[in-house]
């Protein structure tokens, strides 16, 4: 009895929902469609706000490597460091702060070479210090360089980058949506409206500087200082750069009151 008063009221319960009659437990409920309101999207009007910055660079790194190679790792290493010791000491004669000499890595790496039989001939270990060297005064450059190849410094390269990079760029973005909100004033007072809350940002960042730490053809030409014309300026191949930066501004449009 219990069992046959449960199949009626689920009968029931599927002809409210809009079913057929329930003439088994394998009728199919009738699916139900629910139809919502799209949601209001206000009026809204948009300005672009612009802002450009010219840089140049104010400080330097020159990254050295300091190699050494010997029949044990122990060897290899003392090698190395016995040439980081005298880099340094070069290195603080040509003027050269301690804090401006920086260790970066450190690495050591068997070095095995085999026959045409695949047998190993020889065995030995190779040690590779990393060093980053920072100035801003770029007269001092090409006597980096020098203390370098003194020392024995088997690769030397330079890149050169503006200190206050992060700061400049969050300047650019003031003037950017400054620029914007200028716009959107100049707009409503001359068209009549008032401007309502913010509702979109897009930010639109161009030019070489946004997207690197360093500035493009870094790499100093040192090989100009000993050319053939001794007066003639040594080119650092690094040139002016712009911080630009586009600022879309959307906002809800209000008719005056």
């Amino acid at each position: 009895m219990k069992t046959s008063h449960m199949l009626s009221l689920l009968c029931l319960v599927s002809s409210f929902g809009g079913g057929a009659a329930c003439s088994s437990t394998n009728a199919r409920p009738t699916p139900v469609e629910i139809s919502m309101a799209a949601p209001r999207v206000p009026p809204s009007f948009s300005v672009t706000g612009a802002a450009k910055m010219e840089i140049v660079p104010d400080c330097a790194d020159v990254a050295m490597t300091i190699s050494g190679e010997g029949a044990k790792s122990a060897a290899a290493a003392a090698i190395s460091k016995e040439r980081q010791r005298k880099l340094i000491e070069l290195l603080q004669a040509a003027g050269v702060q301690a804090g401006d000499i920086k260790l970066s890595s450190v690495q050591l790496t068997p070095v095995i070479e085999y026959n045409k039989n695949g047998e190993v001939t020889s065995r030995r270990f190779r040690s590779e210090t990393h060093v980053v060297v920072t100035t801003k005064d770029f007269a001092k450059i090409s006597d980096i360089f020098d203390a370098g190849a003194a020392a024995g410094i088997s690769t030397m390269s330079s890149s050169f980058r503006k200190e206050s990079l992060d700061e400049l760029k969050k300047q650019v973005r003031d003037m950017a949506l400054n620029a914007a909100k200028a716009k959107a004033k100049q707009m409503a007072a001359n068209l009549g409206f008032e401007i309502g809350p913010v509702i979109g940002v897009v930010e639109n960042p161009g030019g070489y500087m946004w997207q690197n730490a360093y500035f493009p053809q870094a790499t100093a030409n040192i090989a100009a200082a000993s050319s053939v014309d001794a007066q003639a300026p040594v080119r650092l191949g690094v040139d002016t750069q712009e911080l630009n930066l586009d600022i879309a501004v959307t906002y809800e449009f209000k008719r005056a009151s």
